[in-house]
Order: C-alpha cells, then sequence, then structure tokens
C-alpha cells in the first residue's frame, strides 16, 4: 500500500469550513480508481498536542494510482476548489510504503471506523540499524496488543525516498493509560538510541472525520 501523509494548520475560524472542504475532497479520492482504506489510517484526524494541527493520510494502491489521481479528478479538484486560504502547511505531503501490518485477533473486517485514535511515531533510523529495527517493530506489535487491548492495528511503513525514514502507525478504540510493565521493560532493552542517533517524533491524534 502507497500511504500519502501531510498535516496541515487550521486556524479556529475556518475549522468548519475546512472540515467541509475536506469531506468534498473525499468524496472526490472515493471515485478515483486505486483509491483504499483497507487499515482505517485514511481520514482527518486532529493533533491532541496542537489542537489546530490535522492529519491528513491517503492510502492507494500504488504510487501510479496516486499520480493518475493527481493527474486526473483529484487534480482538477483541487485547482477548481481550494482548500480555505488561512490553512498552512506544517508537514508537506510524504510517501510512505506499507511494509509490515499487525490486526488484532477477531477484528472484524470494516471495523476501522470504531478507531478513535491514531498514534504516529516517525523515526530517522541509522543505516547499519535498520534491518535490527524493522525486526524490533515485528517482535514489539503481537506483545502490544497483548497488553493493551485497546489497540486493533500496528502498521509500519518506510518512506517512498528517503532512505532510513519510518512511520509506525497505533489505532486505537480508546487514548490509554498507563503503560503496562511488561511493554516498560521491553523498552528498556530496546532503547531508541539503538537504532537512532536521534528521539523518534511520537504524536497522539483523535478521529476528526
Amino acid at each position: 500500500m502507497h500511504v500519502i501523509r501531510s498535516i496541515n494548520s487550521v486556524p479556529v475560524a475556518v475549522m468548519s469550513g475546512y472540515e467541509a472542504w475536506w469531506k468534498q475532497r473525499q468524496a472526490v479520492l472515493q471515485t478515483c480508481p486505486g483509491f483504499v482504506d483497507r487499515q482505517g489510517n485514511v481520514g482527518l484526524w486532529n493533533s491532541l498536542a496542537y489542537p489546530t494541527h490535522f492529519l491528513v493520510v491517503d492510502a492507494w494502491e500504488s504510487r501510479a494510482a496516486a499520480n493518475a489521481a493527481a493527474r486526473g479528478a483529484f487534480g482538477e479538484f483541487v485547482r477548481r476548489t481550494p482548500r480555505p486560504a488561512e490553512v498552512s502547511v506544517v508537514l508537506p505531503a510524504e510517501a510512505w510504503e506499507e511494509l509490515n501490518t499487525v490486526m488484532r485477533e477477531g477484528t472484524p473486517a470494516g471495523a476501522a471506523s470504531a478507531d478513535a485514535y491514531l498514534r504516529q511515531v516517525e523515526w530517522t533510523v541509522r543505516p547499519s540499524a535498520v534491518a535490527a529495527f524493522e525486526r524490533s517493530r515485528a517482535e514489539f506489535f503481537p506483545l502490544l496488543q497483548q497488553h493493551v487491548p485497546e489497540v486493533r492495528a500496528s502498521v509500519i511503513y518506510r518512506s517512498a525516498g528517503i532512505a532510513g525514514r519510518y512511520r509506525v502507525v497505533h489505532r486505537s478504540t480508546a487514548m490509554g493509560g498507563e503503560v503496562p510493565a511488561e511493554l516498560r521493560a521491553w523498552m528498556l532493552t530496546h532503547p531508541p538510541s539503538d537504532y537512532a542517533d536521534t528521539p523518534p517524533v511520537n504524536e497522539l491524534f483523535m478521529r476528526a472525520l
């Protein structure tokens, strides 16, 4: 899966207008061949840390499908119906390729709309640690879902064009509370410094639309 994410800053005065525009945008995307939402990441998500920041996530079967939409119906919509002028870009559109997804056992297909929260963790991993980092996430995802029942899906993405860039997403039905002892123990033996020279950017979002 090919995913494109961006973050916009939306002043309070134009939030209603921005959400109305986003709904129009989404309706156009739904008509584009190759646009998908198999895992529930697609949507508009509001940052809990920065209340005027909105995460926008689009998913496609392939990069070619996304490019075709940009040159076709979606591109035409953006030209004719620009978003409110007061909206600014915090993080520009960036493309990612899905590497691995772990869904909670028993989660029914199409249940993603119940996921009210999305935690996004973006990493810049040292080249020498890439393989170890990917293995560590494959180990961590099932452990997380075992001890934090509200987490329903975990996904790791690799940047489509920047070596060492990773995006890890956890979707859940509730915000969650204290980190269980089992996860704290795992984290102590797998510190971020094992994989990266700078700490990952970890942010929690709530579904807006």
